[in-house]
């Protein structure tokens, strides 16, 4: 069952893909509305499916702690986060997504770690921790 759900994730998520594909076509060539609030309007759309959608594929954990928190009212303490940053790669596809409980994706998008082409995850050599559980 929950195979075939993230299959349908998948086949969304690349419906998106290409619809934007197509979008910015024409824009291009004058077709379409290059009215900002339009365009806003649609990445918030696609951002808020993509960051479902990585939380449901990660099943609310985060890829660096192993955090699950969650509440009945579909609240849950992980994020979908953009491995290469949305708002330099504008690639919000499934396989550019990691869930990251709210400390680490603040960590996460201030380079305190990275992840690599494997999706190791690959953490600063300045951190230093000091943790009752170490």
């Amino acid at each position: 069952m929950k195979m075939i759900y993230i299959e349908a994730i998948l086949q969304i998520n690349q419906a998106f893909q290409d619809d934007s594909v197509e979008i910015e076509k024409l824009i291009e060539t004058g077709n379409l509305d290059t009215n900002p609030r339009w365009r806003w309007k649609r990445a918030v759309i696609i951002n808020a499916f993509f960051r479902t959608a990585i939380i449901h594929i990660y099943d609310y954990i985060c890829a660096f702690c192993g955090l699950k928190v969650t509440r009945k009212v579909n609240q849950n303490i992980v994020d979908g986060a953009h491995i290469k940053p949305f708002s330099q790669f504008y690639d919000s596809k499934i396989n550019n997504g990691i869930a990251l409980c709210k400390n680490h994706h603040w960590a996460f998008d201030r380079s305190w770690f990275a992840v690599d082409e494997q999706y190791k995850i690959i953490v600063s050599n300045d951190l230093e921790e000091a943790s009752p559980h170490c």
